[in-house]
This record gives structure tokens, C-alpha cells and sequence, in this order.
């Protein structure tokens, strides 16, 4: 089996259902844990449910995957980091330790 992704965290925005949801399912098993990411919305973009983030991690993990269901906006800069700090808030379900970005390469990264 390809593991790729072993060792790896992948953010799937969108993958409470359709092909965010297939993207999320292939990461975990290629081995990447997966925050799962779904605000949970209706199709014209109101109100918001856990239920569809949590069940597709809840899915991965049946499955011997490792997952987080993320239920934050991707519309502003803070909720979208709100995102990416769910990787160390939930350390006991992530056994990859994302590295810290320095400010000068995140700088370098956001100036391209």
C-alpha cells in the first residue's frame, strides 16, 4: 500500500462530501493525518453543522485512518488559522508534529 503521505498533515477544506470528502479519504490512506475541514453550510453558503466534518473523520478513523473534524471558516485570515492551529490543539490525534514556519520563510511565502 502507498504511503506517501506517512508522517504528513493535510488540510482538505470542503471535505465534508462530494470530492473534498474523496480527497480527505485518499490522503488518510496514503498515511497523511487529515483535518478534516467543512463548515457545514447549505449550498447557498447559510448556517453551519459539525455533522458533516465529523462524520467523514469519524469514517477515516474507522477505517485505522488518523483525523480532526474542523468546522472554522475558510473566509478571513484568522479563521483560516484558526484551521491550521487545530493541527497542535488536538496533538494526542496527530502523531505528525507539524513544524513551525519561521516568519521570514512565511513572509517569503506570502510575498509570492
Amino acid at each position: 500500500m502507498n504511503k506517501s503521505l506517512e508522517g504528513k498533515v493535510v488540510i482538505v477544506t470542503g471535505a465534508g462530501g462530494g470530492v473534498g470528502e474523496g480527497i480527505a479519504k485518499l490522503a488518510a490512506s496514503r498515511g497523511a493525518h487529515v483535518v478534516v475541514n467543512d463548515l457545514g453550510g447549505s449550498a447557498t453558503g447559510e448556517g453551519a453543522d459539525a455533522g458533516p466534518a465529523q462524520r467523514v473523520a469519524d469514517e477515516i478513523k474507522a477505517e485505522g485512518g488518523s483525523a480532526i473534524a474542523n468546522t472554522q471558516s475558510v473566509a478571513t485570515w484568522d479563521s483560516a488559522h484558526e484551521i491550521v492551529q487545530s493541527i497542535w490543539t488536538a496533538p494526542s490525534t496527530c502523531p505528525a508534529r507539524p513544524r513551525r514556519i519561521s516568519r521570514r520563510r512565511k513572509a517569503a511565502a506570502l510575498s509570492t
